[in-house]
């Protein structure tokens, strides 16, 4: 499995009105009520979206909705990406470039907090091994002077730390 892979499964998933409406506020910010109505509407079987976008109107956004609708952001939160967890525990072999030679790196990382939102975020784009190889040398997740070498020959395992 890749790791982009192991640290999509190990995040918990968007399951709930408030989980769903935050994620579309955060990456959509002004045109969030249409793109979430946008999304829902397939999976809500109504024939006017104007009477979803009722559920979000300042009066309605902090009721969590019938059953039925519940079932919908269920739905919804396995098609959107999920959200971080609040850790990942990171264990294997890496292989990180230094100078010219990619070297071998036994990894043990708990990755909390702030870094474990980085990690996520850099794994959405593409970047985990880029991440991985600043979390070993004790960098910033972003940082540039590290570069990770093929995960074709990482053995690694991302886990969700549990709170």
């Amino acid at each position: 499995m890749s790791l982009y892979d192991q640290i999509i499964e190990a995040s918990p998933r968007r399951e709930t009105k408030a989980d769903i409406v935050d994620y579309y506020k955060g990456e959509y910010r002004r045109n969030w009520q249409s793109k979430l109505t946008e999304a829902l509407f397939p999976l809500a079987g109504v024939k006017n979206p104007h009477n979803l976008a009722r559920r979000f109107n300042p009066d309605r956004i902090n009721k969590p909705g019938s059953r039925k609708e519940q079932e919908q952001y269920i739905e919804l939160g396995d098609i959107i990406p999920p959200k971080p967890a609040d850790g990942y525990r990171i264990e294997g072999v890496i292989w990180i470039r230094y100078s010219d030679e990619c070297v071998d790196r036994e990894i043990e990382e708990d990755i909390e907090g702030d870094q474990a939102i980085q990690l996520f975020k850099m794994a959405l784009v593409g970047r985990a091994e880029k991440a991985f190889a600043n979390i070993y040398n004790n960098r910033p997740i972003e940082d540039e002077k590290y570069k990770p070498c093929s995960d074709n020959e990482w053995d690694i395992t991302v886990t969700a730390i549990e709170e």
